[in-house]
C-alpha cells in the first residue's frame, strides 16, 4: 500500500485473510483484518469495510480485547462519515469513549479526540472542535509522536466555516494555510501521504489577498491528471483541489476534478482510513463546480440537493455553504423568480451565519444582498454570460 502497489496489496490482503480464517488463530485473524481494511480504504471499498468493522468487533468480543474493539469502532465510524450519518456517529463516539477507557495507552485517547473533533466540526460546533483538536495535539506532543501530529484533526477546517481556526496553530490545533499546501499534497512526484494532504484554501484565497501565492503553489501541483493520492484520501484530495481550481478559475481542472467526483455523487467527502477530515456531501462540490463552469441549471439542482442533505444530517455549516452558493447561482441566472428566491435564501442565511460564527459567509451574504438591492444589472443574464466568456 505504501509503495502505491494497490493491486498487489488487494491480492495479498485477500490471501492473508483467507489463510487466517483457515488457521482459526484469533491473532492472525485480527492482523489480516487490519491489512484488508487498509487495502480497501478507497471509496470503492467502503461497503466491504462495513463488514470488516463488524468482523473486527466480533473478534474483539471473542478475545475480550478493548484494543481490538477500538479498531472495529474506528473503522465503523470511518464508513459513517463517508455516508454522512452524523447522528449515528454521535452514538458510536459514546461507544468508542467507553472502549478507550479500557485501553490505557495515549494513542487510543488521541483517536477518540481526533474523531470527536471532526464530528464537532461537521456538526457546526466549532468551539468544541477547536478544543478537542487542541487536546489531541497535546496528547501527541506529549508522546513525541510526529506521525500523529501530522494527522491531527483540525488542520483542514476551511476558514469560510470557522475563521477562528485561522492561526490556531499557536494555541495547539493546526489551522489551514490560506495559501494552500496544494503542491505538497497532490502528486508532485508520486503518491500523496496523509501528512501532506492538501488543505482547503478554496475560493476564499482571493478574498484574503493570497491569490498569487495560491496560484504559485497550485502550479507546482499540476497537472491534476497526474495526481495519485492514497486511496483513502482520493475524495479529500479531489474536493480540496477542486476548491482551489474554482478559486483560481482553472476551468479545465474544474472539469477534470468534478468528473472524477461525479461517480461518487451520493457519497460524502471523508477519509477511508482515519477521520481527519469531513468536507460535506460530494454533490455540494459538484454543484460549485457546475456553477463555476456556467452550467447554472445543473448547479442549482445540485446545490438544492446538498442543502437538503446537510440540513437533514445536522451539518449546519455545510448547509449554510450550500444555501449561499445556491443564492449566488440564482442571482447569476437572473430571472425574476430567481432573484426573489435568492433574496429569501439570503435573508434566512444571514442570522444563521452569525449564530455559527461564519464570518466569511456573512460577508458574502451581505455582498450579495447589496448587489441585489442595487437593482438589475445593465446587461441581461445572457449578455453577462457572453461578457464572461469573452473575458
Amino acid at each position: 500500500m505504501y509503495r502505491g502497489e494497490y493491486g498487489r496489496a488487494d491480492e495479498a490482503s485477500r490471501t492473508a485473510l483467507d489463510a487466517a480464517e483457515q488457521t482459526s488463530d484469533p491473532e492472525a485473524l485480527v492482523d489480516a483484518l487490519r491489512a484488508r481494511q487498509l487495502a480497501r480504504c478507497g471509496p470503492d471499498g467502503s461497503g466491504e469495510r462495513v463488514l470488516l468493522a463488524t468482523r473486527m468487533l466480533g473478534a474483539a468480543r471473542e478475545a475480550g480485547s478493548a484494543w481490538v474493539e477500538m479498531w472495529g469502532r474506528l473503522w465503523r465510524i470511518d464508513t459513517l462519515f463517508e455516508t454522512g450519518q452524523l447522528p449515528v456517529i454521535a452514538r458510536e463516539l459514546a461507544e468508542l469513549a467507553s472502549c478507550v477507557k479500557r485501553v490505557p495507552v495515549p494513542v487510543a485517547r488521541w483517536h477518540l479526540l481526533q474523531y470527536s473533533a471532526t464530528h464537532a466540526y461537521a456538526a457546526g460546533r466549532y468551539a468544541d472542535a477547536v478544543r478537542l483538536a487542541g487536546e489531541a495535539f497535546k496528547v501527541m506532543t506529549d508522546m513525541g509522536h510526529p506521525a500523529g501530529i501530522r494527522r491531527l484533526c483540525g488542520r483542514d477546517v476551511p476558514d469560510r466555516h470557522a475563521p477562528r481556526f485561522r492561526g490556531a496553530r499557536r494555541g495547539g490545533a493546526p489551522g489551514p494555510d490560506p495559501a494552500g499546501h496544494v503542491a505538497r499534497g497532490v502528486g508532485c512526484g508520486g503518491t500523496v501521504g496523509e501528512r501532506d494532504a492538501p488543505r482547503q484554501p478554496g475560493p476564499d484565497v482571493a478574498d484574503r489577498g493570497d491569490r498569487d501565492q495560491a496560484a504559485r503553489m497550485y502550479e507546482l501541483a499540476r497537472p491534476v491528471q497526474s495526481w495519485a493520492p492514497l486511496p483513502s484520501l482520493r475524495l479529500i484530495a479531489w474536493a480540496q483541489g477542486l476548491a482551489v481550481a474554482i478559486g483560481l478559475g482553472r476551468n479545465d481542472d474544474i472539469a477534470y476534478l468534478s468528473g472524477a467526483l461525479e461517480p461518487l455523487r451520493g457519497r460524502h467527502v471523508a477519509s477511508g482510513a482515519g477521520a481527519g477530515s469531513y468536507l460535506g456531501p460530494v454533490v455540494l462540490h459538484l454543484g460549485k463546480a457546475a456553477a463555476a463552469l456556467g452550467a447554472l441549471d445543473v448547479a442549482i439542482a445540485d446545490l438544492e440537493t446538498a442543502a437538503s442533505i446537510c440540513t437533514a444530517i445536522g451539518a449546519p455549516g455545510f448547509a449554510m455553504d450550500a444555501s449561499v452558493e445556491l443564492a449566488a447561482t440564482l442571482v447569476r441566472r437572473g430571472t425574476r423568480a430567481d432573484t426573489d428566491r435568492a433574496c429569501a435564501l439570503l435573508a434566512a442565511a444571514a442570522p444563521e451565519a452569525r449564530r455559527l460564527g461564519m464570518a466569511p459567509s456573512s460577508r458574502r451574504i451581505e455582498d450579495l444582498r447589496t448587489s441585489l438591492s442595487a437593482g438589475p444589472p445593465p446587461l441581461s443574464p445572457r449578455e453577462q454570460e457572453v461578457a464572461r466568456l469573452v473575458g
